[in-house]
């Protein structure tokens, strides 16, 4: 009381126009906030329903004008109270106040009139911090009259500022009473507005937009966060996705092509009144059309999540899923190439925009390709972040010619259908829809249709199109008012969430037929590894195979703004029930789709729906958000805790290795074998950190197979979550990955080795210690793993593994030398497998240009070591020096194949340059190994001593060269 009593003594001493001087500024804010109010108030709910009453807007109005009232009666009296020292600082705060406070207003009436929804601090909070890549956004829906009319607006409270600095006129005096009436009857407004209960579509209109703001604020501040582990505990255990070949597996080519905001509705198949998709709605005649798909999320990067990974996403707005490692599962892309896919995701968009391309990498594609990648002559910009799609199809078949002999796994999303709908200048514009903006959304959909008619044409012209699977499906749909709501984030309604979802080609019967029930975007990912023949023994999907069963008995359904809106989908034999709770912005809703399919009847508080049976379903809806978000949850504590420890944990055969004394390798465990050839094992390795590592450090982990054959498994540890970079000493890390063997390997056994290298410099870190075999080319072998496979089995050693053309040259006794050629007899033992016979060449001087065959024969004492490779070296005058190094008997017999006790005649032509200089060339050959510990890591060679021995290389042959033609001068 003593404030304002305070305030009172000294309002009561000044003259009345001084006071009304100093209240004008309050006077004149307050008008603006009530005349914006019912401006911005009347122009939302005249969108909703035209019908608007003079009654429902003072309704609406209310608390807009007793915020008005509530300000002009505090400021009011702080400016004409307070001393007069301190007037200019609190008319220039009060007008920056009030400015804020009416910008806030209408940024809050610009989302309602672009979107249909109300703007929360969430949603405020989520721009800002995302404001380098939603700036483009903002702007695309900022229109330069509401700039003008609002500065205007702003001009009048902000100006009054300054009133202070005129000569007080008695006149003004009279504003004292205005502005108290003014003040208490916008403070009455809740109170004397009709009470009537508003109509529901303008239910979220009532609250007042900047206390709405400030509300939200507060309660982000204060409420306690949810902890991870707590959301987590609750969770099924995540657990890897194992896939398994059964004898119905076929390699289908795979194109899983997202339709950027496709509504159902808006195309040929689902609505034959829209000639938008005339080409697709002819692969839908024959292929397979599911009749009712839907979107969890109607959100892009939420709705790829269940696309490609066949798992619901976080119900959250935001990218979590972008993490590295947050996926908890393995999606389609990293799937197949186990199974020996080549992959590439395309997008005409740019990859920053909420980080579609950390998204992508999370999928497990190989290659990505985002508008940074596309060509951009002859393409138009047709949104804030890209350019019009048809630019994919250069990079598409570039790739694709690149891949030839692979199958393949290609992702898409569409861009140029996604709000603001921009169309190339060329475009002719078609007439479906009277909504300028729902027309450009229409024809950018049949601007789409030609993309695919362009892809496909392109896959006949390369062979490829019979081969293949298509999976069209939209990632969301998109609002046009139909319910007040206008483009997708909170459109919970047919237009929002229902999709677009047909199969056709490969592996798809060319019926037509039309697939009831209801199904999800996590049906997706099931129902194309059930097309393939692939099996999952291990891990979990959400969603099942649209080939298999009848669909699902219920369906979630969340808005991607937070806390804003959340569904469920009910299927029985005669209704399909969609229930709406909009978290107490406005009253529940329910539809029959069967008999209401625009949704336009809200069956709430009716038989089978009251407000009892109508929480009953939140509530199972809530544990489905919670169990979901749980699992995100408890991925991201899996990757954390136990695969980062403060202790040593006990598992796997102990070791001791260290890489340049950074990190030692402590223990590993390979899983056992025999693995098929399209499979894949686990290895797991765990690390000690003992100083922090460079940060170009990056993990390699590499198969090393039959006859030189590699695969690689190099990978950012803890499943991508943990950079080595971040690495901190004290720490064991123990990281768990996958290796695949390509389906076409060879049987036999493989050795799997890892190490670091730096990225910067191409080096690796020096390995050290015991427990593993360490080699020359600083890896560390963990073990070897048994690969099988039946169309190439384990060749036999020595001439039993060569075919017929080539048995000739392994002989069971030393070849005799034919006539003709002159052969050189230098006995020399290389290693404890081979021993070097006799090499020849042809009789004669040679000249530069002629071709000559060159014959060497080894002994085969036993099988070489693993990657073992003759090299043969010519040299001649003038440091002349030619490389004929191959793979014995014409590449059909590398030395670790040689079988004891048999004769390798190895014969090769070289062909001597044609400025070869005359003089004496001489021939060396000798045995190499990347693993070797040894000079220039050669086999170490005993011989006679006569013999001429170099860096474990051995002088076997050697002959004259002369420039003089064979049949007289040159």
């Amino acid at each position: 009381m003593v404030v304002p009593c305070t305030l009172a003594a000294t309002m009561s001493s000044r003259p009345a126009s001084e006071i009304a001087v100093r209240v004008l500024p309050a006077l004149a804010l307050a008008l603006a906030l009530g005349l914006l109010a019912v401006l911005t108030k009347g122009q939302a709910a005249l969108g909703r329903s035209p019908d608007v009453s003079f009654a429902v807007l003072l309704r609406l109005c209310a608390h807009d004008l007793a915020l008005a009232g509530g300000w002009l009666l505090a400021a009011a009296g702080v400016l004409a109270a307070l001393p007069k020292r301190l007037g200019p600082v609190l008319r220039i705060g009060h007008a920056v106040a009030g400015a804020t406070v009416l910008v806030l207003i209408a940024v809050a009436h610009g989302f309602w009139m672009s979107t249909g929804s109300t703007l929360d601090f969430p949603m405020v909070a989520y721009t800002w911090s995302h404001i380098d890549m939603l700036g483009g956004v903002v702007a695309s829906e900022v229109q330069p009259g509401a700039v003008v009319a609002l500065l205007v607006l702003v001009a009048l409270p902000v100006a009054t500022a300054w009133l202070p600095r005129l000569q007080a006129a008695p006149r003004l005096a009279r504003l004292v009473p205005v502005a108290a009436v003014v003040a208490l009857v916008g403070l009455a407004a809740p109170w004397w507005a009709p009470s009537r209960e508003l109509p529901g579509p303008l239910q979220p209109l009532r609250g007042q937009p900047v206390v709405q703001l400030a509300v939200g604020a507060w309660k982000s501040a204060t409420l306690p966060a949810v902890g991870d582990q707590a959301i987590a505990a609750a969770s099924r255990p995540v657990q890897p996705l194992i896939v398994r070949r059964t004898e119905r597996t076929r390699p289908y080519n795979v194109i899983l092509f997202g339709l950027e905001s496709a509504r159902a509705s808006a195309l040929t198949t689902y609505n034959s009144k829209r000639d938008t998709m005339p080409f697709l709605d002819s692969l839908a005649r024959t292929g397979l059309v599911v009749e009712r798909a839907y979107t969890s999320i109607p959100h892009t990067t939420k709705s790829l999540v269940p696309m490609h990974c066949g798992i619901y996403p976080k119900i959250a707005s935001g990218f979590d899923e972008s993490t590295p490692g947050a996926m908890p599962g393995d999606c389609l892309a990293r799937v197949l190439r186990r199974q020996g896919y080549a992959t590439a995701y395309l997008q005409a968009s740019e990859a920053f925009f909420e980080r579609q391309g950390d998204l992508v990498e999370q999928y497990g594609f190989e290659d990505f390709f985002s508008l940074e990648d596309m060509p951009t002559e002859g393409f138009e910009v047709v949104s804030y972040f890209g350019l019009e799609d048809k630019a994919m199809l250069g990079p598409t078949f570039d790739w694709l010619d690149a891949h030839a002999d692979q199958p393949f796994f290609l992702g898409y999303i569409t861009l140029i259908s996604h709000h603001y709908y921009g169309l190339p200048s060329t475009w002719k514009v078609r007439q479906w829809a009277e909504d300028r903006e729902h027309n450009a959304y229409l024809n950018a959909l049949r601007y789409t249709d030609e993309l695919l008619a362009d892809l496909a044409a392109g896959l006949k012209k390369r062979g490829r199109l019979k081969d293949t699977l298509f999976v069209f499906v939209g990632d969301h749909g998109e609002g046009f008012g139909e319910h007040g709501l206008r483009q997708h984030d909170a459109v919970l309604y047919e237009e929002g969430v229902r999709v677009p979802f047909i199969l056709h080609g490969a592996g798809i019967e060319a019926s037509g037929r039309r697939l009831g029930g209801l199904r999800n975007h996590v049906d997706i990912m099931p129902t194309v590894l059930d097309v393939l023949g692939l099996d999952v023994v291990a891990g979990t999907l959400d969603g099942t195979s649209v080939l298999k069963g009848a669909g699902h008995a219920e369906m979630p359904l969340s808005c991607w703004y937070q806390d804003r809106c959340i569904g469920m989908l009910q299927q029985s034999n005669h209704s399909l029930v969609k229930t709406i709770w909009h978290y107490g912005h406005r009253q529940p809703e329910v539809f029959d789709l069967v008999r209401d399919p625009d949704e336009r009847v809200n069956l709430f508080g009716q038989s089978g729906h009251t407000a009892d049976q109508i929480d009953a379903r939140v509530q199972r809806l809530h544990r489905w958000k919670e169990e979901v978000n749980g699992r995100y949850a408890a991925q991201a504590s899996r990757r954390r805790n136990p695969w980062v420890r403060r202790q040593r944990p006990e598992q796997g055969t102990p070791c001791a290795v260290q890489f340049d004394d950074v990190v030692r390798l402590v223990s590993t465990e390979l899983e056992p074998g025999p693995v098929k050839a399209g499979e894949a094992v686990w290895a797991t390795y765990v690390f000690e950190v003992l100083r922090p590592p460079p940060t170009t450090w990056r993990l390699f982990v590499h198969a090393e197979g039959p006859a030189g054959a590699l695969e690689q498994a190099d990978h950012v540890p803890v499943e991508g979550s943990y950079p080595i970079a971040r690495w901190q000493p004290g720490e064991f890390i123990i990281d768990r990955n996958y290796i695949r063997f390509d389906p076409g390997n060879e049987s036999g056994r493989w050795r799997i080795a890892l190490g670091f290298w730096d990225e910067d410099s191409g080096d690796r870190a020096v390995p050290s210690g015991s427990g593993l075999k360490l080699t020359a080319t600083r890896k560390a072998v963990i073990g070897t793993v048994e690969v099988v496979n039946a169309d190439r089995p384990v060749r036999a050693l020595g001439r039993a593994g060569l075919a017929e053309k080539w048995r000739p040259l392994v002989h069971d006794q030393p070849p005799v030398l034919a006539s003709g050629p002159t052969a050189t007899a230098v006995q020399a033992d290389f290693g404890d497998f081979a021993q070097h016979l006799w090499t020849s060449l042809p009789a004669g001087e040679l000249h530069p240009g002629q071709k000559i065959e060159l014959r060497h024969v080894f002994r085969v004492i036993a099988p070489a070591p693993l990657h073992t490779q003759l090299f043969v070296h010519l040299n001649g005058p003038q440091e002349s020096y030619l490389n004929a190094t191959h793979v014995p008997v014409s590449g059909q017999l590398p030395p670790e194949r040689w079988r004891p006790g048999e004769f390798v005649e190895d014969r090769h032509e070289v062909t001597l340059p044609a400025d070869w200089p005359a003089g004496r060339l001489t021939v060396k050959l000798g045995f190499w190994n990347p693993e070797w510990h040894t000079e220039r890591q050669r086999a170490v060679v005993r011989t006679d001593p006569s013999a001429t021995v170099g860096s474990g290389a051995v002088e076997v042959a050697s002959a004259a060269v002369s420039l003089a033609a064979p049949n007289g001068p040159q």
